[in-house]
C-alpha cells in the first residue's frame, strides 16, 4: 500500500513502522521457508522489492548486506526517504498539471516551499538544542557552528567567488582564453515554452529527467574532450526556467588554440565543417539530440568569448551564482528583480534553492582546479597551530589559502598543467568501522602529499543535548567536595548536593523501557542471524540457525 503524496508526519511514521514490520516479517519466515534464499544478493533484492511497494527509494546493489538490513529496520531511515519520494511524487503531480510556470507557482510548487520552509525551521530548533563538545571539554552550540560552515548562503557564495576569481587569474597569468557557454534541453523536456504557453511537444519528462539528459550530455563532452588532449577549467551553474526545466550556464578556460568554433546551423544542415576544436565537441552533442526543431539553433547551444576590456569572467557568472544562492551580491546589496517569477532575487532564490533540494539537483560544480576539500581542512589550522608548518609544501598552501588565494593554492600544487590525480595535495581519509549502520566509513583526517601526511582533525567531537558539557563540569565540582567532606569528616556518603531543573543522568548504555511501538511484534529474536548474514556475505550458503522464542 502506498502514501498520499501529501501524507502527514503521523502517517509518514506509521506507513516506516509497518516497512521495518514488513522487513523483520520476511527475515524471521527466512528460516521456515523450504526456498530460503541462499544468497545475499537474493535476501537484498528481496527486501529492495519490499521498499519499492511501500513507495520508498531502494539502496544501491552495492550496499553490504548487513548495511542494508540496518537501513531496513530503522524507521528514522524509511522516514528520511519517504519524505523525498513524497514531495518529488507531489512535485510531478504539480509540474504535470501545469501549476509551476512564469507568474504562479515559479520553479517549484508553493506546497514544496511550505514543506522545506517547516522542516529548515524544525531541523533549526534541533540544532539550536544541540552542541559539540570534544575530549577537552569545549562546548559549541551546533547553530552557531553550522552558520560558521558552508551550509550559510553568504559563506558559501563568498568561497564560490573566490574561486571563481582564483580560475579567472590563473587564466590570465597563463594566457588562456575565456568562454562562457549555455546548454539547454530539448523542446520535450519543457512543460511551457518561454512565454508561459503550453508546450505541445512536452512527452511528461520531469525536471529530474532533463537534469539527467544534460548530465548524461555532459559526460560525452567531457570524454570526447579527454580524448583530445583538452582539459579546462572553470565553473558550472544549473539553474530552473520558470517551469522547473533546468539549463546549464559553464564558465570555461581554455589555451587559444583549443578553443575551437561551432555554427549550429551548419550541424542541422549536416556539413561537416560545423565546428572544430573542444566549442565544436561540446555543440556537436549538445545539438545531437532533434537539431532541427524550431528553436533549437538560437538557443540549445550558446557560446561567447569573453573579452577582458568588456568584463571580467567572474562577473559573467557571479550573477548567476548570487540569484541561486540568496539573491545577494557580494557587497551585501541585493541582485534586483527575477523577471522569471517576478518577484525579489533574495525571495525566488528560496524558491531556487528548494527546486534544486527536491529534485536532487547539483547547483554548482567545479570543473578541473584543485581539491576544495583539501583547500578546507587546511584552512582549518590557521587557527588551531601558530608556527609554521614544517614542509615547504603545506606551509605555502596554508598561507595561501589563508589569504584567500586560489590561484595560488592551485600553482603550489602544480596548476592548470597537472590532471587531478597528479596534484600535490590530497584528502587523508581513515576508514572506520561502525556508524550508525555498522558500514565502513571513509572520515577526513587531514591533508596527504610528497610522502607525508599533516592531521588537521585536532579533535574529537561528540554530538549532544545543549548544557550537557556545563552539566557535566557542574557534577565534577560535585564529586570533587563531596570527596573532601569524605576525608574531613571520615563518612561514604557526604552531603548531597541538591540537583534544580536537571534529571539524573543514566549510568548506562542500556535503554530499560519497555518495548516502544516501534519494536517487533513478531517475537522474533533476530540475534541469531548475524552469523547468517555474514555468511552471505561472503557468498556461503550455510543452514539457518533456528530462532528463539
Amino acid at each position: 500500500m502506498l502514501l498520499d503524496c501529501r501524507a502527514s508526519e503521523p502517517e509518514i511514521a506509521a506507513h516506516s513502522l509497518w516497512g521495518v514490520r514488513s522487513v523483520r516479517n520476511h527475515i524471521s519466515a527466512m528460516f521456515t521457508r523450504i526456498n530460503t534464499p541462499h544468497t545475499g544478493q537474493e535476501l537484498q533484492g528481496t527486501l529492495n522489492g519490499i521498499a519499492l511497494s511501500m513507495g520508498a527509494k531502494p539502496l544501491p546493489g552495492k550496499m553490504t548486506l548487513h548495511g542494508a538490513i540496518a537501513r531496513y529496520t530503522d524507521p528514522t531511515w524509511w522516514r528520511r526517504n519517504l519524505r523525498v519520494q513524497l514531495l518529488r511524487e507531489n512535485e510531478g503531480y504539480e509540474h504535470a498539471a501545469g501549476h509551476v510556470r512564469r507568474r504562479q507557482q515559479c520553479y517549484v510548487s508553493n506546497y514544496a516551499v511550505k514543506v522545506k520552509r517547516v522542516r529548515a525551521k524544525a531541523s533549526r530548533e534541533v540544532l539550536e538544542r544541540l552542541e559539540v563538545v570534544n575530549e577537552v571539554g569545549e562546548a559549541f552550540n551546533l547553530a552557531e557552528v553550522a552558520d560558521g560552515s558552508v551550509s550559510n548562503p553568504a559563506l558559501r557564495r563568498a568561497e564560490l567567488m573566490v574561486r571563481c576569481r582564483g580560475f579567472e587569474e590563473t587564466a590570465e597569468l597563463m594566457g588562456h582564453t575565456a568562454l562562457f557557454l549555455t546548454i539547454t534541453c530539448p523542446s520535450r523536456f519543457h512543460r511551457f515554452s518561454k512565454s508561459g504557453k503550453t508546450n505541445p511537444k512536452w512527452q511528461g519528462e520531469t525536471p529530474k529527467d532533463a537534469q539527467n539528459y544534460l548530465c548524461g550530455i555532459w559526460k560525452k563532452i567531457r570524454a570526447a574532450w579527454g580524448n583530445r588532449g583538452f582539459f579546462p577549467y572553470g565553473f558550472r551553474v544549473c539553474e530552473p526556467h520558470h517551469d522547473g526545466c533546468p539549463h546549464w550556464h559553464i564558465l570555461l578556460f581554455f589555451p587559444a588554440d583549443q578553443a575551437g568554433w561551432f555554427v549550429p546551423q551548419r550541424f542541422q544542415a549536416g556539413r561537416r565543417d560545423y565546428g572544430a576544436g573542444a566549442v565544436g565537441i561540446a555543440g556537436r552533442y549538445a545539438m545531437q539530440d532533434s537539431p532541427n526543431e524550431a528553436g533549437a539553433a538560437k538557443h540549445r547551444f550558446t557560446v561567447e568569448v569573453i573579452e577582458p576590456e568588456r568584463g571580467s569572467a567572474t562577473g559573467y557568472i557571479a550573477k548567476y551564482i548570487c540569484k541561486n544562492i540568496d539573491g545577494m551580491k557580494e557587497d551585501g546589496e541585493a541582485v534586483g528583480l527575477d523577471f522569471a517569477s517576478g518577484t525579489p532575487a533574495e525571495e525566488a532564490a528560496k524558491r531556487v534553492r528548494t527546486w534544486a533540494s527536491t529534485w536532487g539537483v547539483r547547483q554548482f560544480q567545479p570543473i578541473g582546479g584543485p581539491s576544495v576539500t583539501v583547500w578546507r581542512e587546511i584552512r582549518r589550522l590557521s587557527n588551531q597551530i601558530e608556527e609554521p608548518l614544517q614542509t615547504r609544501l603545506f606551509e605555502g598552501a596554508r598561507e595561501a589559502a589563508d589569504s584567500a588565494n586560489w590561484m595560488a593554492f592551485w600553482l603550489i600544487q602544480g596548476g592548470p598543467g597537472a590532471r587531478k590525480k597528479d596534484l600535490k595535495l590530497k584528502p587523508l581519509y581513515t576508514e572506520e568501522e561502525g556508524g550508525k549502520y555498522g558500514d565502513s566509513i571513509k572520515r577526513v583526517t587531514g591533508i596527504q602529499g610528497e610522502g607525508e601526511e599533516l592531521t588537521t582533525r585536532l579533535h574529537t567531537w561528540t554530538v549532544q543535548r545543549q548544557g550537557l558539557a556545563a552539566v557535566d563540569d557542574i557534577e565534577a565540582d560535585r564529586k570533587h567536595m563531596r570527596e573532601l567532606l569524605r576525608k574531613a569528616f571520615g563518612v561514604n556518603s557526604a552531603y548531597e548536593f541538591e540537583r534544580i531543573g536537571e534529571a539524573e543522568r543514566t549510568w548506562t548504555g542500556v535503554n530499560n523501557c519497555t518495548d516502544s511501538p516501534e519494536a517487533d511484534e513478531s517475537g522474533a529474536d533476530l540475534a541469531g542471524f548475524e552469523a547468517y548474514m555474514a555468511s552471505m556475505n561472503r557468498g556461503d550458503s550455510p543452514q539457518p540457525a533456528p530462532l528463539r522464542h
